[in-house]
């Protein structure tokens, strides 16, 4: 048993050294002899201001963890659709006839909900 897990280990060796060359270059470092810092925003660079660019920081601890985890809201929209004004609005193109067959209820219950829009 002792044999097998010092050939897996040796065998998995590998993804333990991997490593990258420059880390230095993955962070945003300032200088402090700076005088004049470069201004971006959206007149000079239009991109900012397209979805596909965007400024983010992160801030960690010193030898602190970013555990793996999923956002519960990564799936949110960012806009709200309401179904219901659209669906059963006072200007909708869909009949109450249509309505009442779809969600499979009284024509009259489709007409009292579309009196409350």
């Amino acid at each position: 048993m002792c044999f097998l897990l010092r050939i897996l280990a040796v065998t998995y060796s590998h993804v333990a050294l991997a490593f990258e060359p420059k880390p230095l270059q993955n962070f945003c470092t300032r200088i402090a002899e700076a005088q004049v810092s470069p201004a971006v925003n959206v007149a000079l660079s239009p991109g900012l201001n397209t979805p596909g660019i965007s400024v983010a920081g992160i801030y960690y601890a010193p030898w602190s963890i970013n555990p793996p985890h999923t956002d519960p809201r990564a799936s949110e929209i960012l806009t709200v659709i309401t179904i219901a004004s659209a669906v059963f609005g006072s200007n909708t193109l869909i009949t109450s006839e249509v309505l009442s067959k779809v969600f499979q209820v009284d024509k009259k219950f489709v007409d009292q909900i579309q009196s409350k829009f």
